[in-house]
């Protein structure tokens, strides 16, 4: 290193070993490969945004985690507020109707909800930065958006219950004791008529996703509601069918296949969106190290 004498002039020359606690803190050092070499490169380092990219199968085993959770939690509330609980109107029972996966409003149906509405905003991304296709599909993606929402709606105030109510007046039985089921398929056919352009303007991948996460979904809200309406009508009374171990584990599998089905829907936009090469990431803010 290089000293500079009284004279101003520089010179070569040797300086002592210092003692490593008279170094200057603020002196650079240089380190290894691997290691920041300045005070000043580390906050230039830190105060970049930190992007963590979205990964569509890593999303689909936390919803799978919480979905098994809800599902076995509403299963065991729903059976104890008719067969623990005093009875069904009990402070208790009040407290697990919360959890209920036939009850609405509840954790669980603001859980489906909240995908949904996920899901939504995922089609309106997709809306606008879906230039694939001659940008055919933009149109479907908002109206696909557009659907989502109602149904994210319909899941929170439960309009389909007014259509319930209406339908009841029939006095259906049997297969079709609920018989929203009618409506909910007619419902289903013209969502599938509708969308069918979009289909054929996907890749075969993303296609056989949409229409395996279509099938679940559908084989839970409407398939598995069929069987719903034949365990009810082999009871004497509905209290008496709700109130059963059968009606218990049909109601736990329908809401299994509803959440599972829009889960991976869900998971198949994110992984549209990576196949189209579309950047997507979080971001955290920026953090300087050193600052107060």
């Amino acid at each position: 290193m290089s000293t500079t004498p009284n004279d101003g002039n520089a010179m070569e020359g040797t300086v002592p070993p210092a003692d490593r606690d008279e170094i200057d803190s603020t002196e650079p050092t240089r380190l290894g490969p691997g290691h920041r070499s300045t005070n000043t490169e580390d906050k230039r380092q830190s105060s970049e945004l930190q992007r963590f990219p979205i990964e569509p199968w890593r999303v689909a085993k936390y919803l799978g985690c919480i979905i098994t959770g809800l599902v076995v939690g509403g299963a065991i509330a729903n059976y104890s507020i008719y067969n623990i609980a005093p009875h069904p109107e009990h402070e208790v029972a009040d407290v697990l109707k919360r959890f209920d996966l036939g009850h609405e409003p509840s954790i669980p149906a603001f859980y489906s909800a909240v995908v949904m509405l996920l899901a939504a905003a995922t089609a309106a991304f997709l809306a606008v930065y879906d230039h694939g296709a001659q940008m055919r599909r933009r149109k479907s993606w908002l109206l696909l958006c557009f659907v989502l929402t109602l149904l994210a709606i319909d899941e929170s105030v439960m309009f389909h219950e007014m259509g319930t109510s209406a339908m009841n007046r029939l006095g259906l039985s049997g297969s079709l004791h609920f018989s929203w089921v009618i409506p909910g398929s007619i419902f289903a056919a013209v969502a599938a008529l509708a969308f069918s352009h979009l289909l054929f303007n996907l890749s075969w991948r993303t296609r056989l996703l949409f229409i395996c996460s279509g099938v679940i979904f559908l084989s839970g809200a409407i398939g598995m509601e069929i069987l719903g309406s034949m365990i009810v009508s082999s009871y004497e009374s509905e209290a008496a069918a709700i109130s059963s171990l059968a009606h218990v584990l049909s109601q736990a599998v329908e809401e299994a296949l509803e959440m599972v089905g829009m889960g991976l829907f869900f998971c198949s936009l994110l992984d549209f969106i990576k196949l189209e090469r579309i950047s997507l990431w979080i971001s955290t803010p920026p953090q300087v190290i050193g600052e107060s």
